[in-house]
């Protein structure tokens, strides 16, 4: 292969590299993300997301945590949270008899996890409770469907 060759092969995969993550900013929220999957039939206004789907967000502030989508099909996602609230957060998704669970994120931090998810309804909460309360007792919950 032509040094031209290898140069442009090069800055394609640059180019998709960079693309995969563009929406990917502490920033982030859930009317901010742009990774939306096919229409849900019964309620066409929500997107479901497939395993096709890069990366399902998950804003962590106090004390709300949000998921992006509402709605996935079974899979594995990356669930990628990103805290901006003041105080650390973490999060642990829970469903049919399965959790996984992130180390604590500071302020401005992110983490991500990976599950494999079956078909059921899974609840997304911040584990922590230190100074200033119980994060899930004081709003950090909500949950999702798998269909």
């Amino acid at each position: 292969m032509g040094t031209a060759s290898k140069l442009a092969a090069l800055s394609l995969a640059f180019a998709l590299t960079g693309c995969a993550r563009s929406d990917d900013s502490a920033a982030d929220s859930a009317a901010m993300d742009t990774a939306q999957g096919p229409v849900n039939v019964a309620n066409p206004s929500t997107p479901v997301a497939t395993n096709d789907t890069a990366v399902i967000h998950v804003p962590l502030t106090e004390w709300s945590v949000t998921v992006s989508q509402g709605v996935v099909s079974p899979g594995t996602f990356n669930f990628h949270a990103m805290n901006q609230g003041t105080y650390s957060h973490a999060f642990e998704i829970e469903g049919n008899g399965q959790e996984w669970k992130s180390d604590p994120i500071p302020p401005g931090g992110t983490a991500t996890l990976r599950p494999t998810l079956s078909a059921g309804t899974y609840t997304v909460y911040c584990p922590i409770a230190d100074g200033n309360g119980n994060h899930r007792q004081k709003g950090m919950s909500t949950t999702f469907t798998v269909q």
